[in-house]
């Protein structure tokens, strides 16, 4: 009977260890899916950001030319030479 119990024992241990690691395998996929997942919208965010300030940036960039060519229609001394 001892024999019988020590056998089914080892059997449960054997079956719980074997799917140990398809477990562990199966937690690890899902965590790196959900880091994944956070990883691109944080890439998404970023992106976003940057399209705001290049088209910030062009904003002033017209702004600027703007104001130069109307200053030097006025006759005043922008510093730019004929060629810019």
């Amino acid at each position: 009977m001892t024999e019988a119990v020590l056998v089914a024992v080892i059997a449960a241990v054997g079956v719980i260890a074997a799917g140990l690691p398809a477990a562990l395998i199966e937690r690890a996929r899902r965590e790196n899916a959900t880091d994944h997942a956070f990883v691109r919208r944080t890439l998404e965010a970023i992106d976003d950001h940057l399209d705001e300030i290049e088209d910030a940036v062009d904003d002033v960039s017209e702004a600027l030319i703007r104001h130069m060519d109307e200053e030097e229609a006025h006759g005043g001394n922008t510093g730019r030479t004929p060629t810019d």
